[in-house]
């Protein structure tokens, strides 16, 4: 697994950008000025589950940009509630499912990370995580990983293709059995 942990000094800010992010010319921006937007930012921490390539902006740039350009800043914050969304998911999978329901939502939000539509997840994708680093994410043991990923094979939820090649069969299935 590769990983980043690096602090940034209180005059730099990272920002991570995907394809799904597309500048929109509707909706209103802030009047208040952007430095005051992000005066508490003081520090990051970021752990790369693949190979991820990080971009690093003075601070001061950054929030020219997002006064110059009000579509970037828009863009940066609907990002941001997906983000947020995504990690109240996470939190929700972690803390009230039982083993196979976090198997299933894993898988699904590894699909969905993988997709190029913001609409669907990914038909076919590789696990980017062994079975170890999915059971320590999802606080299981590997065997019980295992096991689950035969269950929703078996089932006939998702195709296992080698170690971590995963096709899904059923998406509808798995989200019923996520949810």
């Amino acid at each position: 697994m590769a990983s980043v942990a690096q602090p940034s000094s209180p005059e730099r800010s990272r920002s991570r950008v995907s394809p799904r992010t597309a500048p929109s010319a509707s909706s209103a921006w802030s009047t208040q000025p952007a430095s005051s937007a992000f005066s508490a930012i003081e520090r990051h921490d970021v752990i790369a589950l693949t190979d991820s390539t990080l971009c690093l902006f003075p601070r001061r740039d950054y929030e020219r940009a997002i006064e110059r350009f009000p579509a970037l800043g828009r863009a940066l914050l609907r990002r941001t509630a997906e983000d947020l969304f995504e990690s109240r998911a996470t939190i929700d999978l972690m803390s009230r499912r039982n083993a196979r329901q976090k198997v299933a939502g894993f898988i699904l939000s590894i699909a969905r990370a993988a997709s190029h539509s913001p609409c669907h997840p990914a038909p076919a994708f590789e696990l980017p995580l062994s079975r170890e680093e999915i059971a320590g994410v999802l606080g299981l043991t590997i065997e019980t990983v295992s096991r689950q990923l035969t269950r929703l094979d078996r089932d006939g939820l998702i195709a296992r293709d080698g170690r971590r090649g995963i096709h899904l069969l059923n998406p509808a299935g798995l989200e019923l059995l996520a949810a």
